[in-house]
Formats: C-alpha cells, structure tokens, sequence
C-alpha cells in the first residue's frame, strides 16, 4: 500500500527544484523529476487497472513519446538526442502524475521552494554570486549578470520564477490562500525576477502583465481597472529603475531596454544574442517543409542548421550573418519539436492548445487561468526553454486535472 500523499509531494518537490543535484551531472535540468514520475507511472500500472485511466490528450502525448522514440533509433544524434527523448518523455510522464498526484500536494512545498529561491539569490546579490554553486552541476553569471539563485545561470532563474507566478495564480483561484498571501508571493517572485537581471526575465514579465491584463478585462470585469492600474504602476517602476537606478543603469538589461525603445529593428540586427535565437526559431520553423513534416532526428541540429541556412533569404538571411550557433540545441521550446518531429511537433503543440481550450470549455470558473496560462507558457516555449523542462509537464498536468476531473474550483 503506498501513501500517494508522500509519493505527491516528492513530485512535487524535484519539479521545484529542476537544478538541483549532490552529484555531479552532464546536464543543466536534472533527471529526477522524470525518473520518479515514471516511478508513479509504474505504481499505477502494477495497482489496479483504473488508476492508469487518463484523458485522450495525454494519450496522443504518449504516441508523440513513441514517435520521438522511433526517430531517436532511426535518425538521430546519440547524445544530444538523447536529451531531446528525455524532454517528450517528460512531456508525458511528468504530465501523467502530475494529473494523478495533484490533488494530493501540500502547499508547504511549494512555500518553502519560494523561500529557499529567494534566500539563496538574496545572498548571491549581497554577498557572492557563486554562493550555492556546490548544488548545481555549473553556474553561470558575471559582471554586469544578475544572479541564479539555484538555477544555472539568470535567465534560467527568471523563468522558473514566471512558471511559479504561474502555480500562484492556480493555487488562488481555488482559494487556497487569501489574497494577501497572493500578493506576497506575486512581490518575492517579481523581485528576483529583478535581481536576475535577464533580458529574457524583463520580456517574460511584460508578457505576464499582458496576459494577466487579457485574462481580468475578458472573465473578471469587477477587477478591471484595479489590475490594469497596478500593472500599470509596476510597469512604470521597472521602467524607471532600469533608466535611472545607478545599480541597473549599466547591466545588460538595461541596455538591451534602451535600444529597444530607440530602435527594436536595429537591434534585432545588431545583438548576436537575440539575432541567435530568432535565427533558431525561424530556421527550426522552416525546417517543416524542409523535412516534408517527418522531422530532422533528435539532437541533429548541428547537421542541418547551415544547410538551412543556405536555402533560406530575405530577414532570415539577414539575422544569420549576424549570429547562428549551430552547436548544442536549439534555443525554442516550440522550435525544437516541429525541427526534430515535424508534423508531431506541431499535433504536441496543438495538444497543449487543445487542453487549454478544453479547460476553458468544462471549467468555467478556471477561464481566465487558462488564458492566462496558454498566452505565457505559449510564448516562453517559443524562446529557449526546453519541453523537458519538469514545470511545464507539471502544470501541463495540472490542466488535465481541472478539465477532466470532477473537481471545479470554488
């Protein structure tokens, strides 16, 4: 008989802790999460037939799994294909328990994950940067970088933040805590989004205000202009801070922002940074008809991405003679799959669209937390976060749960 409340909250803490590892490993987001949700995915299949049920979408996710499989031993790179597996396997077995389990979780987890994220990079900002280097495989900053807290390098750790601004909206649409506790939590997340000082963080908080702007004016009109007003309030502070604050004036994040209100187009075609990952983005898209919608193989980007290259023109052209790095991955959640799986890639994209739109239809009082949810998590997955990232299976899973479930938030 196993006690399915410890076996959740253990989830539930390796998913909050991606980078976390005593041991010394190869990668930047740790395995754990996936090994232990196929642990749980094992103890439903040896228990009793009716525990393993689970909706039709998880269900093409596990086909999509099976797909990525056959590619891996067909076409692909042994290493970083390797990794690419481990991401659709994520997809759906982090999913899978994440819809059995959640019910099941204790929000003190997920207190103390905030809490320790904000003590470690609290202490990197005042202190060392490398503080808490021992429990990461590498971290990554410098000069002019903000911190990681216990994430490899900043924009890493901006982005977990955005996917727990995420968790905190669930958790207080179904009232598990006041509104006071809301807007704490809102605060310590916002503010080491701040001192991680990444450009991709600033981006996600922008997109974050939007949709959380969307999401209120459409399914929640007696807070309209309350939300709008201290959005627009924070806008303008952050603004301001990255202007004027000595101590930002001079990071890259505030140059970036700078530039961008002087001249976006310029600097899409000048930084080798971001000229890189639209380079990624465009070419991994186009790569669909390159591949005739079979895929290029797991972890093959290295082989394909200047003969790509070589038979695209105009804008893409142009952003790759300004910068494209052909090693390692490529930087776009979405881009990675329609490269590597094609026409697969784009039914694991319309999957997650189709939960969303699911939820909406048989959750009423969930509407405005899947908008919210599909306009961010849609848009992150478009930049340099990879499907194996634990949270996005997690709350993946989550989703399942409210639209198919009989539980509906109060």
């Amino acid at each position: 008989m196993i006690n399915i409340n410890t076996f959740s909250n253990i989830l539930l803490f390796l998913v909050l802790f991606p980078y976390l590892s005593i041991l010394q490993t190869p990668f930047d987001t740790q395995p754990f999460a996936l090994i232990f949700s196929i642990i749980i995915f094992s103890i439903f299949l040896i228990s009793k037939k009716d525990d393993l049920s689970f909706p039709f979408p998880l269900m093409v996710l596990f086909i999509i799994f099976l797909y990525a499989l056959g590619i891996y031993f067909i076409h692909s790179d042994s290493y970083y294909g390797m990794r690419s597996l481990a991401g659709y396997a994520s997809v759906f077995f982090i999913t899978l328990a994440s819809y059995k389990t959640f019910k099941y979780i204790s929000l003190k987890i997920y207190f103390f994950s905030i809490s320790m994220w904000l003590f470690f990079g609290t202490v990197q900002l005042l202190f060392k940067k490398t503080f808490g280097s021992w429990l990461v495989p590498r971290m990554s900053t410098s000069i002019g970088r903000g911190v990681s807290s216990l994430s490899t390098e900043p924009s890493h750790y901006a982005t977990f933040c955005i996917f727990l601004l995420i968790l905190n909206e669930i958790f207080y649409r179904i009232k598990k805590y006041n509104n006071r506790l809301y807007l704490i939590i809102i605060a310590m997340l916002v503010f080491q989004m701040i001192i991680s000082l990444s450009g991709l963080g600033l981006l996600f908080l922008v997109v974050f205000s939007f949709a959380k702007c969307i999401s209120v004016i459409i399914f929640d009109r007696s807070k309209k202009w309350y939300t709008i007003f201290i959005i627009t309030i924070f806008s303008i502070f952050v603004i301001l801070s990255l202007l004027y604050l000595p101590i930002l004036q001079n990071t890259r994040v505030s140059t970036l922002f700078i530039k961008a209100t002087n001249n976006p187009i310029a600097l899409l075609f000048s930084d080798q940074s971001i000229a890189d990952r639209a380079s990624h983005i465009l070419l991994s898209f186009y790569s669909l008809f390159y591949s005739y919608g079979f895929g290029l193989g797991l972890g093959t980007w290295g082989d394909y991405a200047h003969l790509l290259a070589s038979s695209t023109g105009g804008i893409v052209n142009d952003l790759i003679n300004v910068n494209l790095s052909v090693g390692g991955r490529i930087m776009s959640g979405w881009g990675s799959v329609i490269y590597e799986l094609g026409i697969f890639g784009v039914l694991l994209i319309l999957v997650f669209l189709s939960i969303t739109f699911i939820g909406i239809n048989k959750n009423k009082k969930m509407k405005s937390i899947y908008i919210l949810s599909m306009i961010i998590i849609g848009s992150i997955m478009l930049m340099a976060v990879p499907i194996a990232f634990p949270l996005f299976g997690y709350i993946l899973g989550i989703f399942l749960y409210y639209a198919y479930s009989d539980y509906k938030a109060v």
